[in-house]
């Protein structure tokens, strides 16, 4: 971190150094100073989708939702058709429990980008927080199926499994 940090105090106002060092922060849970170098380098790339996400990631860590929420809509203004942001935008419904806002999005997470295995995962995740047992096993094993080493959804799906109440419709 020390690095980066000498790396944007040489050059205030090299924008990747900036957004590098927002990553870093971001990584070590330190979301705040994440957005203090995000909003730095937003200055300098007012319309980079790329920056608004990791600035909407950074506000949906802090559970600041509203923020959150405005950074994903104007991105996928600007890119509709961008996998990874109608995932977030799912996990930020789900956090706040808009359930059948989160599935919309996450559905279209798939339909934009079929084998990305987060997605699924999201999706398990977003069935086994509505109770839908068996529906959540099917996305964590499709999840594992295109990314076998996928470890989080190889223990929901192992957990799921083993549980002695599983409903099965």
């Amino acid at each position: 971190m020390k690095a980066y940090k000498y790396a944007t105090m040489i050059q205030e106002n090299h924008p990747k150094a900036t957004i590098f060092a927002g990553w870093l922060c971001y990584q070590l849970d330190q979301s705040e100073q994440a957005l203090s170098y995000f909003a730095k380098a937003e200055s300098m790339f007012p319309t980079n989708s790329e920056l608004t996400y990791l600035i909407a990631r950074c506000h949906l860590k802090l559970k600041q939702h509203t923020t959150a929420y405005d950074c994903l809509h104007k991105c996928l203004t600007t890119e509709s058709s961008n996998d990874v942001y109608w995932s977030s935008l799912g996990i930020l419904f789900a956090e706040l429990n808009q359930l059948k806002q989160s599935y919309d999005c996450l559905t279209n997470a798939v339909k934009f980008n079929p084998t990305g295995a987060d997605h699924y995962y999201n999706l398990g995740c977003l069935f086994e927080l509505s109770t839908q047992t068996k529906d959540a096993i099917k996305m964590y094993e499709k999840a594992i199926e295109l990314q076998p080493n996928f470890t989080q959804a190889i223990n929901n799906a192992r957990r799921l499994s083993i549980q002695p109440d599983l409903k099965v419709e």
